[in-house]
């Protein structure tokens, strides 16, 4: 078997249905040289987020999550972030919710561990996946949305820590350039 085909047949159950089981195993390391399995497992996540069915594609959100979180690296955070910000944008309700949900919650794990640079990257990438979507037609979403951005964004600049709030600052910024320069 190769080694996309070993890291695809973890990700299955004994009866052939998703697992998330096999997550904490590949997650010890994030760097893909300390843990080649790690690599072939994101890869194997992407993979499944592009999948042709919905159920799929939002258990691959959920693994790719729980990987992130489990993860002790910013950069993983951020590459991590990029894929479930693309999903932010799927056709199906179920995966729109969980990557907007895994992305704050990834924010909510950068944020807290007080590496900026990847809290920066990893904030832009959910405020840039999921503030649009406020305008979603589904209203579960846009309140879920309106409750996020006001809980991890706005909250912290009124009443957080001083630290907390010039992060929310600087992912509130770079959005603002970033839209500057499309225009």
């Amino acid at each position: 078997a190769t080694e996309e085909e070993e890291s695809e047949a973890t990700l299955m159950s004994v009866d052939g249905t998703p697992t998330l089981a096999v997550v904490p195993a590949f997650a010890a390391a994030s760097d893909a040289e300390a843990n080649p399995a790690n690599s072939a497992l994101r890869r194997a996540l992407a993979s499944r987020c592009r999948d042709a069915k919905p159920v799929v594609r939002r258990l691959a959100v959920g693994a790719l999550s729980a990987l992130a979180l489990a993860a002790a690296d910013g950069a993983a955070d951020a590459e991590a972030a990029q894929m479930l910000s693309d999903r932010c944008r799927d056709t199906s309700l179920a995966v729109r919710k969980a990557s907007a949900s895994a992305l704050g919650a990834l924010f909510e794990k950068a944020a807290a561990k007080g590496t900026a640079q990847a809290a920066v990257a990893v904030g832009r990438a959910w405020l840039a996946s999921v503030a649009p979507l406020v305008t979603d037609v589904e209203t579960t979403v846009r309140e879920s949305v309106a409750q996020a951005l006001g809980s991890s964004l706005i909250e912290p600049i009124a009443r957080g820590p001083a630290a907390r709030a010039a992060l929310c600052w600087r992912v509130l910024g770079g959005c603002d350039r970033a839209a500057s320069e499309q225009v």
